[in-house]
């Protein structure tokens, strides 16, 4: 079996989300988005089925899912679309960035005592400890997104 999300349904998905970005946009229908993002509508059709039927939904209808009818339009994404696409962070992408920092800020750190503990934490921090990191910075996430 063919791999279709990073071939078909991420690119659509980046193209639906970026769309979206625009503060006067209230909906996306089906030959907008095929414009956007320049792939046949057959293949846009297909790509939005299959982000149609994911869960928890990526994106949103004037009408359920299962009931779309062509022309299809959308409403908005969801904050997991965005996140899913880099837009917003995952704790994971949020502990590489404080590891990333610690690295980069001890790389400019003059006293060798200072330096040597960045270095350590941003070890632990992007490997020892990365997964208990992650778990906690995933609930805090989850919570701020009023999902928890």
């Amino acid at each position: 079996m063919k791999d279709t999300w990073a071939r078909r349904d991420l690119p659509i998905l980046q193209a639906i989300v970026g769309a979206f970005d625009d503060p006067d946009r209230y909906q996306l229908r089906l030959g907008e988005l095929t414009g956007l993002c320049g792939l046949p509508e057959r293949e846009v059709q297909t790509a939005l089925r299959a982000l149609a039927k994911a869960r928890p939904p990526l994106l949103e209808y004037p009408r359920p899912p299962e009931e779309l009818t062509y022309p299809i339009i959308i409403t908005d994404v969801t904050e997991r679309a965005r996140r899913l696409v880099g837009q917003w962070p995952t704790a994971d992408s949020l502990v590489a960035e404080i590891a990333k920092a610690l690295s980069e800020a001890a790389e400019h750190e003059p006293d060798p005592a200072k330096k040597s503990r960045l270095h350590e934490a941003a070890t632990v921090l992007g490997e020892t400890a990365r997964g208990v990191v992650v778990e906690v910075l995933s609930r805090v996430v989850e919570r701020q997104a009023g999902l928890g």
